[in-house]
């Protein structure tokens, strides 16, 4: 508890897109109330003096709930940040409701802001979509231009499946002509993606294929987007550990989630499944959710992770990968599906700067 924690929030899990390989959507989710909201800032924010505490304003679509939301949020935080505490928000939207009051919102409460868009428009279309299959891109475009002409700085993130995989120079070109920082995220076989693994999951390779295609690119064009799509795997290979929650050795040192009724996961990609409920925020005190026995279990997984990730050559950086990945072949200590594409990564980059090193 004595370090910086970041909270992914999801003030509801309903969503304005019907995105084909959304790991959250969920029209039936309640709106988080201000109360809520409250019980929750009040209580991460002040458990430490001098902590951190970053929010990620997540969903479904977090900008459902209206702007009077987050300007009641702001109202909370400001007294606190005039005590001392330390509080940061991000926002990760799809875009498509961002408007000029918005944008002004964010600039004047220094929202980080990421939008979600997959590539150019022909690419994004083939599975961001609205209700009736209809291509988000537009409306994702209008919002990132919005957000530009209001001095808002904010990154893409895009998510890689089989519909897109083989795009990823077309993927790349698009996040270099925007000028933006950005990440690339697998899809993951939860939620809405679930009921067409088929039509999404990649096959063996392929994954690990278009984020070494991203690496060659970078060594030969030295673009500073593409550099941060790879932090988190270069960074690691240098240092000796690893830099994002994905390979955290204990993510829950750092992590927790909040669903819109306030009961409190591991962290975001928990938030509904009953199994890892730790509580709720609003009943109780943040220490009785930081301790709760299933928390205590879940920061053991380390020490159980099969041998093979304790012999592994990436061990120290990977740490088995994402909890949640794990447990989705069957049990929390297990480690991370996408395994072998990991490994393939971090091999051949670390073979590739070692090559240029000896040069």
């Amino acid at each position: 508890m004595n370090q910086p924690i970041t909270v992914v929030i999801k003030p509801t899990r309903d969503c304005n897109l019907r995105c084909k390989y959304c790991s959250v959507g969920d029209p039936q989710s309640s709106y988080m109330t201000k109360e809520t909201a409250k019980c929750a800032i009040e209580k991460i924010s002040t458990r430490v003096p001098d902590v951190a505490t970053k929010f990620i304003w997540h969903g479904g679509e977090p900008l459902l709930p209206g702007i009077e939301f987050y300007q009641e949020v702001v109202k909370i935080e400001k007294p606190l940040i005039a005590e001392g505490y330390k509080i940061q928000n991000t926002i990760q939207t799809n875009g498509t409701l961002i408007n000029p009051s918005w944008a002004n919102f964010f600039k004047e409460n220094n929202f980080g802001v990421g939008l979600s868009i997959d590539g150019p428009k022909e690419v994004n279309n083939r599975t961001r979509v609205f209700e009736g299959d209809i291509g988000a891109f537009d409306s994702i475009e209008r919002g990132s231009k919005i957000l530009a002409e209001y001095g808002v700085k904010h990154g893409y993130l895009a998510v890689i499946s089989k519909h897109n995989v083989q795009s990823i120079d077309e993927i790349i070109d698009f996040m270099k002509e925007n000028k933006k920082t950005y990440k690339l995220v697998g899809v993951s076989p939860i939620g809405r993606a679930k009921e067409a693994l088929e039509d999404l999951m990649m096959e063996d390779g392929n994954f690990s294929n278009s984020q070494l295609r991203l690496f060659d690119r970078w060594l030969n064009e030295g673009d500073e987007g593409q550099k941060s799509a790879l932090w988190k795997y270069m960074v690691p290979l240098l240092i000796g550990k690893p830099i994002e929650c994905l390979f955290y050795k204990d993510c829950q040192q750092s992590f927790i989630g909040i669903d819109s009724n306030g009961d409190v996961y591991p962290c975001g990609r928990f938030c509904g499944g009953g199994e890892f409920l730790y509580g709720n925020i609003t009943q109780g005190s943040f220490n009785e959710i930081w301790n709760h026995p299933l928390r205590k279990k879940l920061t053991e997984r380390p020490m159980n992770l099969p041998k093979e990730c304790k012999k592994c050559d990436y061990g120290e950086i990977c740490n088995g990968g994402c909890p949640m990945q794990g447990y989705l072949t069957g049990d929390i200590n297990n480690k991370d599906y996408n395994c072998k594409e990991y490994k393939k990564i971090f091999s051949t980059i670390e073979k590739k700067i070692l090559d240029i090193v000896r040069k």
